[in-house]
């Protein structure tokens, strides 16, 4: 965990010093600065939690240095200290935000009390901070199809109990959108939400990534470290791409259901842990519990909740008002002046297939966002694949998912070699993450000419 770091800043050297070897013996992490000049430069430079300032400094003084604070940074916290019992003064700086107000000589437990309980508050504010973040997640679900009002209705009904969820969908259409919506409006809001992507973590890693470990339990175990799952504990885990966990996987994550206690490696003592589970794939699960790769009990534990999400294509009527939510998001974040999309554009997006869905989407128009030099956005500026539909050769065998399956390998194949078999860049313009692409260059034998 990191340590909380706190900003002295006193004219006395002696005061410093104190101050300094007080709160290193709490733990925590020192700078000091003998001026409010030097204060407001080692802000920036360092990542800081805390600010001990002296009302009374050379140059600018502490209420100016506390004005100037509050000019950048709201939210920080910050402790003021004088040698003067001056109401007046003490009144000011609380009105401008200061969170405590002490007076000289200061009595150790007093400083300590103030600085834990400041940290706490702050803590508290980043927690208030994030749920708004998680919450406009909520209002970035744009569209209003039939299709879109029925996933925000199954949202809300999933938000207001923590029974286990499963959202099935494609790559890209939504799926941790919904699954952070739902944490967002539950009553573990103010608790963690924590992601683990089933796909990334090689099957012999992921009991420790789960479950933690204890210093020693294996080679390269230097200290004791949490799992993903007491991480959450209080909160909401999210399985990403819970299709990809091998069946020996599987079988430590309905272990862990079933008592909802884990014992971390090289420890025997058993941890009780509180979570909501949501998972998400991008697979056919059914099919894979028949075909022995997907555990039927698993599968009915996490199926509680059955929440699909539609594919960008089964809900075309959105793509407009997504598109420019998107252009209007990248204007914003990219600093550029604001854009609009001209008519051709708007129907060359509503007409393309978008296999890769709303993330596909989003990386497009980031894409032309960042490109166009121009307001407006015509549709010859859009960097979208063309598709030649007379090169699909119809025939007796012909079934559509056979014909999706070599429409997508074609796809890959033109764009890696677009990107010079670059699969980073080429994961990104299709939309999908760059270990989903690996998998399916492994599966459709795709290989570099």
């Amino acid at each position: 965990m990191r340590k909380s770091r706190i900003l002295i800043v006193d004219d006395n050297t002696n005061t410093r010093t104190l101050f300094s070897e007080i709160l290193a013996e709490e733990g925590y992490l020192t700078v000091c600065t003998k001026d409010g000049e030097e204060a407001l430069d080692a802000l920036t430079l360092k990542e800081t939690d805390l600010v001990l300032l002296d009302l009374k400094l050379p140059g600018i003084d502490g209420i100016q240095v506390l004005e100037r604070i509050r000019e950048t940074n709201q939210n920080m916290s910050v402790i003021m200290i004088s040698g003067e019992g001056d109401i007046e003064s003490a009144v000011k700086v609380l009105k401008l935000g200061a969170y405590d107000f002490l007076e000289k000589p200061i009595v150790t437990e007093r400083l300590i009390v103030s600085v834990r309980n400041a940290l706490l508050n702050a803590g508290l504010q980043g927690k208030l901070e994030r749920l708004e973040e998680e919450m406009g997640y909520r209002y970035r679900m744009v569209g209003n199809s039939p299709a879109m009002s029925r996933l925000r209705e199954l949202i809300v009904q999933a938000s207001s109990n923590n029974a286990h969820v499963l959202i099935t969908g494609e790559t890209g259409s939504g799926k941790e959108l919904v699954a952070r919506a739902i944490h967002s409006r539950s009553n573990r809001s103010l608790e963690s939400f924590v992601k683990l992507n089933c796909a990334a973590i090689p099957s012999e890693l992921f009991e420790s990534e789960l479950f933690g470990y204890s210093k020693g339990a294996f080679t390269g175990a230097v200290k004791d470290k949490k799992g993903r799952i007491e991480a959450a504990d209080g909160g909401t885990i999210f399985f990403d791409e819970i299709g990809e966990l091998s069946i020996q996987a599987q079988a430590k994550l309905l272990q862990f259901l079933d008592s909802q206690t884990i014992e971390r490696l090289g420890e025997t003592i058993s941890r009780e842990i509180d979570v909501r589970v949501i998972a998400a794939t991008n697979r056919e699960l059914v099919a894979e519990v028949h075909k022995k790769r997907f555990r039927e009990d698993l599968y009915y534990r996490l199926n509680v909740i059955d929440i699909q999400v539609p594919a960008l294509r089964e809900h075309r009527e959105d793509i407009r008002a997504l598109a420019e939510y998107f252009v209007e998001c990248f204007c914003a974040k990219l600093g550029v002046p604001k854009k609009t999309l001209k008519k051709d554009a708007i129907k060359k997006l509503t007409d393309y297939p978008w296999y890769g869905n709303i993330r596909q989407l989003r990386n497009i128009i980031e894409k032309t966002v960042s490109m166009s030099n121009k307001p407006v956005i015509y549709a010859e500026d859009l960097p979208l694949l063309s598709e030649n539909d007379n090169d699909l050769s119809l025939n007796e065998d012909i079934t559509l998912y056979k014909a999706r399956q070599d429409f997508e390998r074609r796809l890959i194949m033109k764009v890696l070699e677009y990107e010079k078999w670059n699969v980073s860049t080429t994961a990104k313009r299709l939309g999908i993450d760059r270990t989903n692409l690996y998998r399916k260059i492994r599966t459709m034998k795709i290989k570099k000419p």
